[in-house]
Order: structure tokens, then sequence, then C-alpha cells
């Protein structure tokens, strides 16, 4: 089997950068690979038969899973592929690995992202592809998926080594490096960001050099760029400075002595000629709550004006390193040769959950921290599990393609999402309604709203820093837009922006959505809840519905938080409250679904009543609930043509006259709109005991 690859890249830091677009047709000389990359007899006839032969449903891909592993063994990429993947899931869920005779399936079918019919014609970004689902049984979900496409004009990288860490590797981090600094005006070419430095950064000397040197930047003669590390402390034993220890490191530190993540991303910034490197627990002062709050405050500022980040995406710890084996287990773009209408036709198989699986889904990207870090770094180079991958504002890359990853096959919320003009083309090739609700004042809220969806996916050591993780995003959105930020929310969203609502999934392995303690935001701000977060903001879904809710029920007369630190208003705040007045409905029960695994509530009354409305009637807690029943109050948010949004409050009588606090969401839809002053509603309510009045009231 015969594939395409790319051209050499350089082998020094000054070579050559390739030209061209990585959308024009590009045929590279062809390379030969190993004799591992190949297909059983099984898969290859399988391919050979085209789709044409096999029909619709499901077909027997392997006997047993015997034979299967025996491919693998063989070198069937396919086949270890499949293997891989069923060892990985069976054993992340605990469960055993099935029996050698249990038989396998597989359906391949056209792809259209919203439908799944057996070939038949679809698209993917306007080209015809096909989708090939591997299923360890007909009911489960793929366990494996590769997208074929035609393979004409797709540049992909051939090169499979043992390592990531290996000479290969590194002249493909050169050739990235050098073509973002010659050829990405947006990524700010070859000159530093500005003369700015943090407090403290390490200054890595040479190759030959035996230590390291901590340098207090307003003390001494700063040149040149600086790098940044991301990574995941894991344990609390982790090399780092504090106060006993602050003039040592002024005298150097022994690289030995680091954990191998430290030393091999000193060993990445001096190949690439960079004299400086800023690692958060080598830099920070551990163990002073002072310098912390002084360097919490201009994380924003380390990351923007940092050359490069360097990404340890895939340890779990400073122990673990940034290079690692490769493992073969994942399946490499492969030319492949399928017979469609009756033609041998070339395309190329890749997996299109690439970025998904080999970059998002790895240990440091599920670290709260660590998405302003990426989101701010004009560079990005990730050391994952499988390859490396490049992110800067010119394009995403990795080794599997390397001169950009195929359209559409990459995270919605990027590296790239921060930047505007980025978000505009992507907005009009998704065929957004631009004249409605994309402007320049209102890409930055939809920036936030999916940020901040995707950040509170991720976990975070100390509850305290929350709001400090993501601050440095909120102060660049500030430069975007003229507005004031109160806990994760901007006031000019408000009312509309309180109608976040949590996650109800609840994975047996997941914790479910709480309120830490101690106190971290008010409750009307999402993050008061620890747990995913949705519909972050009204603009999040009005690309979808341009007027989603249509009218704001609610006057606010006034917002206000208190910071910790004076004047920081991005950081941890001690107390918050807005005053507004509303329309209340009082007396509105809700009982506890009988049996229901995610202990979902709906309102309470009798069968009848029931039949009439609970289907129209959905209802969110923030924070699950034991009790059987619960009295609640309903806040009118917001009036749809087809919906009432509300908030549900609770009284808290112990901080005052008319003082509540939020406990979720519930939206009335279609016959269940029980706002409406008609009669026959009225007198619904009336049996129902539930009350309705304006008021002005206090939310904390």
């Amino acid at each position: 089997m015969v594939l395409d690859g790319p051209e050499p890249p350089p082998t020094t830091l000054g070579g050559p950068a390739p030209g061209g677009s990585p959308t024009i047709p590009i045929k590279p000389q062809s390379v030969s690979i190993d004799d591992q990359r190949k297909f059983c007899e099984s898969c290859g006839s399988l391919l050979r038969r085209g789709p044409r032969d096999i029909g619709s449903g499901f077909r027997c891909y392997q006997k047993t899973l015997e034979t299967l592993l025996e491919a693998a063994d063989s070198g069937c990429v396919l086949c270890q592929s499949v293997a891989y993947e069923i060892r990985t899931h069976r054993f992340e869920k605990g469960e055993l690995f099935p029996s050698p005779r249990t038989s396998l399936s597989i359906d391949e079918a056209m792809n259209n992202e919203s439908t799944n019919y057996t070939f038949h014609a679809a698209t993917h970004l306007n080209k015809p592809c096909y989708d090939l689902n591997i299923y360890l049984t007909r009911r489960s979900a793929p366990i494996l998926q590769l997208r074929l496409v035609p393979l004409h004009g797709i540049l992909t990288g051939l090169s499979y080594n043992d390592s990531t860490g290996s000479d290969t590797c590194w002249k493909q981090v050169l050739q990235w490096y050098n073509q973002c600094l010659e050829k990405h005006e947006n990524c700010g070419g070859s000159q530093a960001r500005s003369l700015w430095y943090p407090s403290r950064v390490l200054d890595v000397g040479n190759e030959e050099d035996q230590i390291v040197k901590l340098k207090i930047t307003g003390e001494s003669d700063m040149q040149g760029p600086y790098l940044t590390l991301s990574h995941r402390w894991g344990d609390n034993t982790v090399y780092k400075l504090t106060e006993p220890k602050l003039e040592n490191f002024k005298t150097g530190i022994h690289v030995a002595d680091l954990p191998r993540t430290f030393t091999q991303a000193i060993e990445v910034t001096r190949r690439l000629q960079i004299r400086y490197l800023w690692i958060d627990s080598l830099c920070i002062i551990q163990d002073s709550v002072h310098d912390w709050q002084i360097e919490s405050v201009q994380m924003e500022t380390v990351y923007a004006n940092a050359h490069l980040n360097i990404a340890a995406t895939a340890a779990d710890n400073s122990q673990e390193g940034l290079f690692r084996p490769r493992n073969k287990g994942k399946f490499w773009p492969t030319e492949v040769v399928i017979m469609v209408k009756g033609a041998s036709r070339q395309y190329l198989a890749y997996d299109p959950d690439v970025a998904n699986s080999q970059l998002e889904a790895m240990p440091l990207n599920r670290r709260a921290w660590v998405l302003q870090e990426r989101l701010l770094s004009p560079r990005v180079l990730h050391f994952a599990e499988t390859q490396l991958f490049w992110e800067c504002h010119g394009g995403e890359s990795c080794e599997m393609f390397p001169r950009s990853i195929p359209p559409g096959e990459w995270p919605n919320t990027n590296h790239k999402s921060l930047d505007p003009r980025a978000f505009l083309e992507r907005a009009k090739r998704l065929r957004w309604p631009m004249d409605k609700v994309l402007s320049n004042s209102i890409y930055p809220y939809r920036i936030w709203a999916d940020t901040v969806s995707r950040y509170t996916r991720c976990g975070i050591t100390k509850s305290e820093d929350k709001l400090v993780a993501i601050s440095g995003i909120a102060k660049y959105i500030s430069h975007l837009i003229d507005d004031e930020y109160l806990a994760g929310i901007w006031r000019s969203t408000i009312p509309k922006a309180l109608l976040w609502y949590i996650s109800t999934y609840h994975p047996a392995k997941e914790v479910p959505p709480f309120r830490p303690t101690p106190y971290r935001a008010p409750s009307w701000s999402w993050a008061s809840v620890e747990g995913q977060i949705h519909n972050t903001s009204w603009m999040y879904s009005s690309y979808i519905d341009p007027n989603p809710y249509s009218t704001s029920c609610v006057q606010i007369h006034e917002a206000m938080i208190t910071p910790l630190v004076e004047g920081d208003v991005y950081g941890q705040v001690t107390s918050g409250f807005l005053r507004l007045s509303g329309t209340l409905l009082s007396g509105f029960g809700i009982v506890l679904v009988p049996n229901d695994t995610y202990k979902n509530y709906r309102v309470a009354c009798s069968e009848k009543e029931k039949a009439e409305l609970s289907s129209d009637i959905l209802v969110g807690l923030d924070v699950p609930s034991t009790s059987a029943e619960l009295d609640m109050t309903c806040l009118l948010v917001a009036l749809g043509d087809e919906h009432e949004h509300c908030l549900l409050l609770r009284l808290r009588s112990d901080k005052g006259l008319n003082v509540y606090e939020r406990a979720g969401t519930v939206t009335f839809a279609r016959k269940a709109r029980v706002f409406q002053e008609r009669e026959s509603v009225a007198d619904f309510r009336e049996r129902l005991g539930w009350r309705i009045a304006r008021a002005e009231i206090i939310l904390v």
C-alpha cells in the first residue's frame, strides 16, 4: 500500500518554511510505509467490495474477537485500532474484556451530521464522504469511527516513529514554528509580543548548562522573548518555589533535580533558542498569599505576551514528561482504494474525532486553568499522547495533518475563538444569520458563552479559584466591549443571562453539581455552582432562533459585587446582589419523580392537572435535592412566542425582607404558560394554589 506524504521539513531553526495554502490541491511525492501499515484479508475485502455491494444495515466485520486480535497481532491497522478501542473503553468503564467469542458487527454509512441513513448520499462541508462505524454490539455506540474522503487535495503526515520526542517530530515542530514566524501576520511574526515580562522567569541558559536560574525581571537586563509551560500539578509534591527557597532558586537549580515535565520543557525552550521560560510553580511563591494575589491578577498578560506555550497535554502530573512512546493502536491516516459506482477510487481514511479524542480529552485540557492559558497564548505546542498538535491564529495542525487539520474536524471552541476575524469567518461558513445576530458588538458575548460552557466542564483543585482561573479571558473580552463584569456575567446581558442552566446528566463516576463552601459567588452567577453550564447567555442560542426570548420581564435597579482584592472585579468575590422588580409566582410546588435515576422534579399536582400541563413544564434544579417535595417561587425573566422562561427562587428570610437565592430554572411552554391573564389560566392557578404578584426583591 502506497501513501502520499509531505516533503521533509527543515532541520534548522532558520530553515525555509513551506509556502502555499493547505486548501490548494497538492500531489506530494509518494513514499512507502512499513509492512505493519496494512489491512488483513477481511478488512481489505470489505473495502474492495465497496458500499454498492455491501448493502445497508449491519454486516459481519470479524467473526469473533479472537480473529480480530489475531489480525491485529498480524499488523492490520484497522483491527489494531478496534482492539485498542475495545480495551480502552472496557477498562475505563470498569468492565471485563469481552469474551473471545463475542461477535463484532460493522455498519458503513454515508455521513450527514443530521441523519444516520445507511448508504444515502450526503456531504461533509459540501464534499462527499463516507463514514465507517464499527460497533462492539448492535446496540452500542460506535467503538471506532473513520471518515473516508477523496484523497485529492489532502496532505497527510506519514512519518510514524516510536516517540513524540524523536528527531522527526522535532523537525515537524520547527516547520510549524518557522512557518508561523515567517508567514502568519496575525500571530505577530518573529517579533516579540512586547517588552513586558512576568515578575520572575527561569533563565534556561544553553544546552550544555546543568543549572537554570530564577531571574527577578525587574532587577535584570532582559532581552528576547519567553515561553510558558502549561501542566497538571498532580499531587502537592510538585517541585515548587517557596519563601525559604527563593535565594537558592536565584543562585541556581540543578536541572537533574527537576521533574521530567520541567526538564523536557527546558529542553524544548533551549532547542528553540529561547532564553526564558515561565512555569507557575517555579515562578510564583507558593506559600505566599500576598504573592499569589499579585501574580494571579496578571495571568492574562503572562500568557498573552509569551512567545509560545508548551503544553504537557497528555501528562497527569509533572513527573510524566512531554515525550512519550507512540501508541500504535491509534489509527493513522491511511490511503484506501474502494469501489464506488463500479470504479476504483482513492480515499483517505482518518479518525474524524482526532482533535477531540487525542487533544480535548487529554488530562491537561480537563484542567480549568488551562483554558485561558491556551486561548490567550499566541502559539501552543501540544505534546499529546499519540502525536504533536500545533495551534496559532494561522491555523491548527497535527502530525497526521501537518499542513492543516481537515475543515470541520476541529472543536468549535478552539484556540482561535478569541480572534474576531476567525470567529466571523467561521460564522459565515456555518451560515449563521449574520444580519440579525452577528456584529462587532455581539460576537464577544457569544465567545464568552462558548468559553464558560467549555470552562465549566473542567475540574479545578481550589474551589476559590473558579473566577480567578477564567479572569484572563474576561479581561480580554472587556477590551472588546464597554460593559461591567459581575462575577462571571456581563451587566448588559442581565436579566436574560441569568437563565443559564446546569447539565442534568450525571454518570455514576461523576460528582453531581453542588454549591461549594466557602462562598465564591452569588447564587445568580454560574460560578456559584460546580457543574457544566449551558446556555450561559441569551446570545448562545440566538443563532438558531434570532429572538429566543423576545421580551425581558425583569427590571434591574441595582447590581453589585464586592471583590476580595480591592479593584480586582475579575477575581474572587466576597458578596454580590441584584435588586430587581418582576412578576413572582409563589406557592409553586415541585415533587421528586419516583424512581428517576437523575433525580428530576415535576410540578406537584393531581393526575388530572398533571395530564394538563406536566409535559409542558421543564424543571431544572441547580443542585440535586433528596427532598420529596419543595416549595418554590418563580420569577418570570423572559417571555417568548412559545415559552415563559423563569428562575426558581428560594426565600432567604434569614438575610432580610424579600431576599431570595436562585435554586434553578423552569420553562412553561405552549398551553402551560401560567403567567397569562386569561380566565382559564387564572382558574388553573387558583386550583393549584399559585399566586401571582409584582414585587421588588433582592437576589443574593
